[in-house]
């Protein structure tokens, strides 16, 4: 029992928000433009203004995403007993939590900067 729970942690959100944590906690808003590291999308950078803004943006989100899926990622095990299952809503819920962030910070970058 103990065994297969540890197991279905590493196969769904635990593990990657537990790493995601650890990279937020690591990580800083840029200071400036640039093509290696913080949020990069083509209208994110269109400008060092829409730049920083997006990334003032990204990083609290991202950082409370990533506990989302520490406390989401523990209770997976405990509700569903099966690894393939929690691997597949693991992925699923880590997808959608991406597709919903970068959703609103597109549409509050279209929003402020056309």
């Amino acid at each position: 029992m103990i065994k297969t729970y540890l197991i279905n942690l590493l196969v769904n959100p635990f593990l990657y928000g537990f790493i995601f944590q650890l990279i937020a906690c690591i990580g800083k808003n840029p200071k400036r433009r640039n093509a290696v590291y913080g949020y990069r999308t083509t209208r994110a950078m269109r400008s060092e203004e829409a730049f920083r803004f997006a990334n003032g943006l990204f990083f609290p989100k991202f950082k409370k995403l990533s506990w989302q899926m520490v406390v989401m990622g523990s209770l997976f095990p405990v509700i569903v007993k099966s690894t393939h299952w929690n691997a597949v809503f693991g992925m699923v819920t880590v997808f959608l939590s991406f597709a919903v962030m970068i959703y609103q910070i597109e549409k509050k970058l279209k929003e402020k900067y056309g």
